[in-house]
């Protein structure tokens, strides 16, 4: 198996849930405790942010995903199309696509 040359982050404020992703983790991701409306890291440090969220995505965490992530590439949300666009529609110069896959319903953000 060949190294992977990027190093994955996994944040969220409730220790109990980075208590669960450590336990099904290979140990290659470092979890940091924090607000996704304070995200602990400098601007453009991401090459991609992706957020899996079953309740409401506040508009100060959007923003945190955008500015973590590097110029030109994308935060990927897990959320309900109605729920994202209302947020979308209140931060310009951003390219937004609405997708659902088998998966589930997503929206992509190109900053």
């Amino acid at each position: 198996m060949e190294p992977r040359n990027y190093k994955l982050v996994g944040l969220d404020i409730l220790e109990s849930v980075l208590k669960k992703a450590k336990k099904k983790s290979k140990g290659d991701v470092e979890f940091v405790r924090a607000n996704s409306q304070n995200i602990p890291f400098g601007s453009e440090t991401f090459d991609a942010v992706i957020c899996i969220d079953n309740y409401s995505v506040p508009q100060d965490s959007l923003r945190e995903m955008i500015r973590v992530v590097k110029h030109g590439k994308k935060v990927i949300i897990s959320e309900s199309e109605d729920e994202l666009r209302k947020i979308a529609e209140k931060i310009e110069d951003y390219n937004f696509e609405y997708r659902s896959t088998k998966f589930g319903n997503y929206i992509s953000i190109k900053k």
